[in-house]
Formats: structure tokens, sequence, C-alpha cells
């Protein structure tokens, strides 16, 4: 079996530099990289990963935190996360661990995330008071990113959408097409950090617009089509007067097209639609839905850049990243019509 030191030999260089390449630790030129491979793939080398990580201190792990629940087929940001974090990750040298542990088994996750088998860790699907958080800030034994915000963020690297934003221009687009009563479905569970954040934008909107902020119009739904369901019986069964609605969840407003669609009502005619997340479902609904692009792919890659840099440079520089967000109009938002104004007139 072929050792350290006959790819060293090979490549004509140290059995040290070998190591840097390998480990990607340290700068190595790109002619020297390049013999280095070369020399592994002639000599059929396979790195000795414990012994590495004996050495170095280092796994070449990386833990991605995403609770995973029973709605998880409905959530299209795990698939982008598998593929594009994934990828990302192996071009800095390092090799995925999907953690799944729910955000209220501190146990297990505390069991994970200090055993020393993680680099790193970024935390996905935050909320405002996230013990995961917590956790890893009481014991700072492991460098960690998120990708969300919580409350309070003094000491913490995170990047994020403007959800805030992002609602704000939603709303303000559908009151300036005419709607007045428009429908906020917030997303689960409660105290999500998107959650919270686009529910201020869509009251700041209403505020700015001059329109009366009504409680009714404000909903919760988990991704899954009993809840929105159960969301649009509670307002046509109260006789919830709305033209307009806005998901925190591509799945949930999918689902509202097919229901409003059930009941004989019309998109966008009767009732417009805006998504919050776009991946090319959105476009692909008839008719198409007007969504809120959250550029998941590009926060998933920008945390592990910052995650990476920490590890590599051993840096404690806090960066903190917010996206703006963009509206992507589509078919599924328009005026409202004569008669989906007289029902909206009176709440």
């Amino acid at each position: 079996m072929a050792t350290i030191r006959d790819v060293a030999r090979v490549a004509g260089v140290s059995p040290t530099t070998v190591s840097h390449v390998l480990s990607n630790r340290r700068p190595v030129s790109a002619e020297t990289k390049k013999k280095v491979l070369e020399a592994v793939e002639q000599t059929g080398y396979v790195p000795n990963a414990i012994a590495q990580g004996l050495v170095s201190q280092r796994t070449n792990v990386i833990g991605i935190c995403f609770p995973v629940t029973e709605f998880v087929e409905s959530n299209p940001s795990l698939v982008t996360l598998l593929f594009t974090g994934g990828r990302r990750l192996r071009e800095h040298g390092y090799q995925l661990l999907i953690v799944t542990t729910p955000h209220d088994d501190m146990r297990e996750f505390r069991r994970i995330a200090l055993s020393g088998l993680l680099d790193g860790i970024i935390l996905f699907e935050v909320l405002l008071e996230d013990p995961r958080v917590q956790c890893l800030q009481k014991h700072a034994r492991v460098p960690f990113v998120l990708v969300g915000r919580c409350r309070n963020n003094d000491g913490i690297s995170f990047v994020d959408i403007d959800s805030d934003e992002g609602v704000y221009q939603a709303t303000t687009y559908l009151i300036e097409l005419g709607h007045r009563r428009i429908v906020f479905v917030g997303g689960y569970p409660h105290g999500f950090t998107h959650s919270y954040y686009a529910h201020e934008g869509y009251k700041r909107a209403l505020a700015s617009k001059g329109v009366q902020y009504d409680p009714r119009l404000v909903k919760s739904a988990r991704q899954s089509e009993e809840e929105a369901a159960a969301v649009l019986e509670e307002l046509l069964g109260n006789q919830v007067a709305f033209s307009a609605m806005i998901c925190l969840s591509e799945f949930v407003c999918m689902t509202m097209l097919k229901l409003l669609r059930a009941r004989g009502m019309r998109v966008p005619e009767d009732v417009s639609l805006i998504s919050f997340g776009n991946s090319r479902s959105c476009w692909m609904t008839d008719p198409a839905l007007t969504a809120i692009s959250l550029r998941f792919d590009t926060m998933t890659e920008l945390a592990i850049d910052l995650l990476a840099g920490k590890l590599i440079n051993d840096a404690s520089e806090v960066r903190q990243v917010i996206l703006p967000p963009s509206l992507e109009i589509r078919a599924s938002t328009g005026p409202p019509s004569v008669q989906a104004l007289r029902r909206a007139k009176t709440p």
C-alpha cells in the first residue's frame, strides 16, 4: 500500500508539502499541487482520515443542521442544500454531514455538536431564541455560522435574506394593484426567523399605505395540505373578506392555489397569490406564481464560505450578511375583479 512518502518521492516534494496539499490547510502553488495530485493518482495513495484527524485535530467534516419534520418532502430548500451545499463544501475540501435533530432535542444536538466529529457547524431553520445557538455559544468549542438570524446576534456570523423588505415589497405591490384585504400566512414553528421579520414587513407596508391592520388576516400554517386547508376554511367559514394572500411557504401557496380552484375561485381574478420562496415549481404552476426569491442557494454558499474562512484562518471575525430580496411577478397576481372588490369591501 502506497504511503505519503511514496507520493512525495514521485512528486519530488517533501511529505509535509504533500500533507499541505491533501489537507488544503496551507497555500501551495498551482504547479506543486498539480504534481502532488498526479503522484497521488499514480501511486494510488489513499489518506488515512483517522490518522490525519489525530495529527491535525480536524475531521474535514462540516455539520449542516437542518431540523427535519414529517413535512420535509414539501421543502425544496433541502434539495438545494444537498446539491449546492455539498458541492461548495467539496470545493473547500470538506465533506457534508446532515444533522436532522429537531429544535427541541437539545440532548442529541449537544451530543453531536460536542463530539469532536465536526470541524464546524452551519445552522439552518433558525429561531429567534434558538437553543442550538445558545448551546454553541456556551461551550465555544465548534465554530458556527447561521443561515438566518436570532433576536440577539451579537458576536454571531450569519447570512440571511431580508424577509422584512421582501414581504414589504410584495404587500406594497398588492396594495398598488388595488388590494386592501391581504392575508398573511406565516411559517411554522412560532418564533421562526423568517416569520417574524416577514410579518414586520407586512405590517410596515400596510402602515405606509394607510391600510388598516386586521389580525384576522394573519394566519400560521405548517407545510401540509391539512393546515393550509384549515387556514382557508377558517377564513371562508368566518366570512373574513380578502382578495389576496402572501404565503410564507411555496408548498402552502401551491396548496392554496389548488384549494381555491376547487371552490370555484379564480387566481388572480378572485384571489391573488404570492409565494415566499421561488423554486422552479413556482413558474411551473398554472398560473405561474408571483414569488419572493429567497436566494437560498446563495445564502448556503456564502455561509459555507464564511465558515471555511473561520476554519482556515482560525478567525474570530464576525461577518453578518443580509441579502436583498427580489419580487418575481408572474400570472398569479393582478388587480382584483369587481366581484372580489365587492366581497372584500366590508370586512
